[in-house]
């Protein structure tokens, strides 16, 4: 996986989110990788990052990317996962809602520690 690809698990019960990867496995080749996944905007969710439909065509209606779920998870495991048909990509995002995303991770008083320490470590978002 690359630095704003987006994926959706296939069996809909484990999840039907769209996750987008949020680090950049081409700058640290150890793993782990961050992803984070968008939900339905709704009344008291973080704001921090808003994505809206024309962002991606998988978003439909207002959408937030949900920072308290963010994780960090092995690369090699995620393409394994899709190789194996467990998960369906979806297009990566574009580079501008990419760095709105990772702007809001930098914002966000959700996201894990240990998610925004591999951002910072890779230069992606300041300390």
């Amino acid at each position: 996986m690359r630095a704003g690809d987006t994926f959706t698990f296939v069996d809909k019960k484990l999840d039907n989110h769209l996750w987008v990867v949020i680090s950049d496995p081409m700058l640290d080749v150890a793993d782990p990788v961050v992803i984070v996944s968008l939900t339905t905007y709704k009344e008291g969710k973080d704001r921090t990052c808003v994505l809206e439909p024309g962002d991606h065509p998988f978003i439909r209606h207002p959408s937030v990317v949900y920072y308290i779920g963010a994780m960090d998870v092995s690369n090699a495991g995620l393409e394994s996962c899709a190789n194996e048909g467990r998960l369906l990509l979806q297009g990566a995002v574009s580079p501008e809602v990419l760095a709105r995303v990772r702007q809001g991770a930098a914002q966000s008083p959700f996201i894990p520690e240990g998610c925004r320490k591999t951002l910072i470590r890779q230069g992606l978002i300041d300390p």
